[in-house]
């Protein structure tokens, strides 16, 4: 059974793939949503973006291209993705709990590449493992450290806080519980083996090289890597998939400022879901809208109106 983590792994890694795609996928084909309209939108760029204007107060704007600037979102982006600075500004008691187990979450993933890196360079005769080493171990300790108080405070704040509860429900105690007992088996881990990152790195490189027959480690470092990849193969199932879906409410809701012209993409989903049935019992009725079409052009009337 020495093949046992890497078959789970393999699986894992696919399965993950899969449901970012898959719910990628879905999430695009959904129907049009109805736009914020805030601005300054961070792709606008020049002088308008600075007062919160938009290229539609330029005369003749639906003639002129639209350019975007990328700075500007990769600006905005950055620092909300590496600080949460969104919730820093509004949430701050929250933030301190949240950003280190965010932040420490990326120091592991920043280890693992280090890590394969190293292995890559290694297969192709390139040597610099003195110094990818020494820097992974560096990063897996502050990212140890970082996300279990991240965690142990996520946890705590959502159990014992009365202005979370509302809010809380038992699949953000399960998450957070399923990342706690992570953070406790990474721990004794690290501490039961001395040459552990050595042996990860060793399991990396296996991985790459599909020598799977080759043991690492102990049982409790297979115990790890069995959970860990796991937890990586169910987070994009759940509400911690918001890594990948803020991508829609930033860039397809808060920022969205695309203009709908004639035969364009927008013009033909508009007149797609115009043609939705309406779905509630008391317009069943066939003397009153039968679809968003008709309540668009005919109107609602109701009956204390006639």
């Amino acid at each position: 059974m020495l093949w046992i983590h890497y078959v789970v792994t393999y699986i894992a890694m696919a399965s993950f793939g899969f449901v970012v795609l898959a719910r990628f996928v879905r999430f695009k084909k959904m129907p049009l949503h109805l736009r914020w309209e805030l601005y300054p939108v961070p792709h606008e760029g020049g002088s308008k973006a600075k007062y919160g204007g938009s290229y539609f107060e330029e005369v003749g704007w639906w003639a002129k291209p639209n350019r975007k600037s990328h700075l500007g979102v990769l600006k905005t982006m950055l620092p909300e993705m590496l600080f949460l600075v969104t919730v820093f500004k509004h949430n701050r008691a929250l933030w301190w709990c949240s950003f280190p187990f965010h932040f420490g979450l990326y120091l592991l993933i920043g280890t693992i590449k280090l890590l394969v890196i190293d292995c890559v360079l290694g297969l192709v005769g390139i040597n610099f493992s003195d110094f990818l080493i020494p820097l992974a171990r560096g990063t897996f300790c502050a990212g140890w450290l970082l996300g279990s108080v991240g965690t142990i405070g996520l946890l705590t704040r959502r159990i014992l806080n009365p202005r979370l509860r509302p809010f809380t429900n038992h699949a953000n105690i399960f998450h957070l519980s399923l990342f706690l007992v992570f953070f406790v088996m990474t721990g004794l881990s690290f501490i039961a083996a001395e040459q552990s990152l050595e042996m990860i790195r060793l399991f990396l490189k296996n991985l790459i090289t599909f020598r799977i027959d080759e043991p690492v480690g102990g049982s409790l470092l297979a115990v790890e890597i069995i959970f860990t990849v796991c937890l990586i193969a169910y987070i994009p199932m759940t509400g911690m998939a918001h890594f990948f879906l803020k991508w829609f409410t930033y860039h397809d809701v808060r920022w969205d400022d695309e203009p709908m012209g004639a035969g364009c993409s927008i013009e033909k989903k508009m007149i797609a879901q115009l043609k939705y049935p309406m779905p509630w019992s008391s317009y069943s009725d066939k003397s009153h809208p039968q679809t968003w079409e008709d309540v668009a052009v005919k109107g609602v009337r109701h009956e204390h109106d006639e």
